[in-house]
């Protein structure tokens, strides 16, 4: 996936990006800011505005059909039945001048059939992502709802269609840490209950390792490392992963010391170099890490790496 700049030329921001998302699935993203992550899933059911965005190869499959081969017809039931989101910023995806109900029944609308029960499939919704008394919820208008509340209309939003998977990008940001816990609460919960697939969007660790089961780590448009969550946090393998748990503060270290931060800073599309895009950052990087692109390859059963300095380690 690459994007159109002003002088006509195409930059790459994502590279060689793979993962599957199984049923049932809390799949996690993980990364610093500007790593790629909301483009990556932004990109699953081609939100991204063509132009500037533009498909450089590979395939998207949901349901076994390539995502980038649809007509508008077949994307437009891809979005909402095949993938669904929740944005970071629920007071933005919802509309300022408009009740919560009539937001909501609109996307039930555009995928039910003539005649369904709209209304009450509204409260069914809002009753479903814990709002009490949903039918006054309804009437309300958004700036009349906490922000924990605006969330749960979003994800309700999100649920109207059924989705076989959830897109979660940030969904607890700005939210107060007892907040935060319910949402994620919630997520664990609507998990269970339907079956479907979550891609949780963070770069808040502690959230990764309490509720995802899998966890890709990506830096500058690259997946660096991929494992399940308990593996990752046991023995990460790529030097990135090592410096992001390393930053995570900890009870137990004094305020002496000080936070561990990672030098440097995340380059930008355009300054992607020809090998390893964490080298000039990496504690362990060796002459031809600037030089070779490290693949990722499966270092032990499900746990896989790319990083040249650390092969066989």
């Amino acid at each position: 996936m690459g994007f159109q700049i002003e002088t006509g030329t195409t930059v790459e921001v994502l590279t060689d990006v793979s993962f599957r998302v199984f049923p049932s699935e809390i799949f996690a993203l993980v990364g610093e800011s500007g790593c790629g992550k909301s483009v990556t899933c932004l990109a699953l059911t081609r939100l991204l505005p063509s132009p500037p965005a533009r498909h450089l190869g590979g395939a998207v499959r949901v349901g076994g059909r390539d995502v980038y081969r649809l007509g508008p017809g077949e994307l437009r039931k891809v979005r909402g039945h095949g993938v669904a989101y929740v944005f970071q910023e629920p007071a933005t995806a919802l509309n300022p001048v408009r009740r919560i109900g009539p937001q909501i029944a609109e996307a039930v609308r555009l995928h039910s059939r003539r005649g369904d029960p709209v209304a009450s499939r509204v409260t069914e919704l809002l009753h479903a992502v814990g709002i009490p008394e949903p039918e006054r919820c309804a009437r309300a208008f958004p700036h009349q709802l906490s922000g924990g509340m605006k969330q749960r209309v979003a994800l309700a939003m999100a649920l109207a269609m059924k989705p076989g998977i959830l897109v979660a990008d940030e969904p607890t940001t700005a939210l107060d840490v007892t907040v935060q816990a319910q949402i994620l609460e919630l997520l664990r919960n609507i998990r269970d209950r339907s079956g479907m697939a979550i891609i949780l969007v963070t770069h808040d660790l502690g959230i990764v390792s309490e509720t995802a089961d899998r966890v890709a780590v990506m830096y500058a448009g690259r997946i660096v490392e991929i494992a399940p969550v308990d593996a990752l946090f046991r023995g990460p393998r790529h030097p990135y992963t090592r410096a992001l748990l390393e930053a995570v503060p900890r009870l137990d270290t004094p305020l002496s010391a000080g936070l561990t931060t990672i030098p440097g800073r995340v380059p930008t599309p355009r300054e992607y170099g020809a090998g390893c895009r964490f080298a000039n950052r990496c504690p362990v990087a060796k002459p031809t890490c600037s030089k070779v692109v490290p693949q990722l390859k499966e270092v032990v059963a499900g746990h896989a790496s790319a990083c040249l300095a650390t092969e066989g380690a």
